[in-house]
């Protein structure tokens, strides 16, 4: 699960002027990390035990960033990994 939050960090640190606000959501929510550029959200991160749950907007602004930063493709391996992990 760490290794996911690490490279899903990894990834969107490469947009420029990205913003990673970390706030403690209360004992049953757990950690979200929000992520915005420019004022807009680009992405949200729940952070839970033994859950992680992510959130990317998908706006003409946000998405072709997403894209580059190459978040989309690694979201896409990550849900791929996680269904033929569930499946075992």
């Amino acid at each position: 699960m760490s290794l996911l939050l690490e490279e899903m960090r990894r990834r969107l640190g490469g947009i420029d002027g990205l913003i990673e606000d970390t706030h403690f959501a209360g004992a049953a929510a757990g950690w979200v990390l929000r992520y915005t550029l420019d004022g807009a959200a680009l992405a949200q991160v729940e952070i839970s035990p033994g859950k992680l749950t992510a959130t990317l907007a998908a706006d003409s602004k946000s998405r072709p960033l997403a894209t580059r930063a190459g978040v989309v493709k690694f979201a896409r391996q990550a849900i791929r990994a996680s269904k033929s992990h569930a499946g075992k």
